[in-house]
C-alpha cells in the first residue's frame, strides 16, 4: 500500500496457529519485502516503508527477535478492524455526498478520514502499534 507520506509492505500469516510462534523463516520472509518494493519502484527511494507482519500469533522466536528489527505486527483482528472503519467511513461519506457541494464534500472526507483514523500519522501509528520486537518469546 502506498500513502501520501508512507508505504506499507504486508507478510500475511492469517491462516497461522494461535498458540504457535512466530519463526525465524517468517521473520526473513517479512524483511525482504521492503527491499524489494524498494527496488521495483524507484518513487519509494525517499519515502518510510512500513514492514508489517499480520499474524494472529503473539509470541515470537528467540532467534527470530534478534532479526525482527524494524517489523511491525498486528493481528488479523486489527486489519479487519481498519478495513470496517473504511467502511463506515465511506457509508458516511456516500450517503452526505448527495446533498453537499464540492467543497464541502472534500472537507467531509478530509474531516471523518481524520477522526477514524484513515489517514497519514493516525494510520500509520494504527499500522504501528506493536514493534514485534516487543512480543514475549515463545516458553
Amino acid at each position: 500500500w502506498v500513502f501520501d507520506s508512507f508505504a506499507v509492505v504486508i507478510e500475511a500469516k492469517s491462516d497461522a496457529q494461535t498458540d504457535g510462534e512466530i519463526s525465524i523463516d517468517t521473520v526473513r520472509q517479512a524483511t525482504s519485502h521492503e527491499a524489494r518494493v524498494r527496488a521495483d519502484n524507484k518513487q519509494l527511494e525517499t519515502v518510510p516503508v512500513i514492514s508489517l507482519l499480520v499474524t494472529p500469533q503473539l509470541r515470537l522466536d528467540t532467534d527470530a527477535a534478534k532479526i525482527a528489527d524494524g517489523l511491525y505486527v498486528c493481528t488479523p483482528a486489527d486489519i479487519l478492524g481498519l478495513l470496517d472503519d473504511a467502511y463506515t467511513t465511506l457509508a458516511e461519506i456516500r450517503s452526505a455526498a448527495t446533498s453537499l457541494t464540492d467543497d464541502s464534500f472534500v472537507s467531509l472526507i478530509d474531516k471523518v478520514y481524520k477522526l477514524r483514523g484513515l489517514v497519514g500519522s493516525n494510520l500509520r501509528g494504527r499500522l504501528t502499534t506493536t514493534a514485534l520486537q516487543e512480543l514475549p518469546p515463545q516458553g
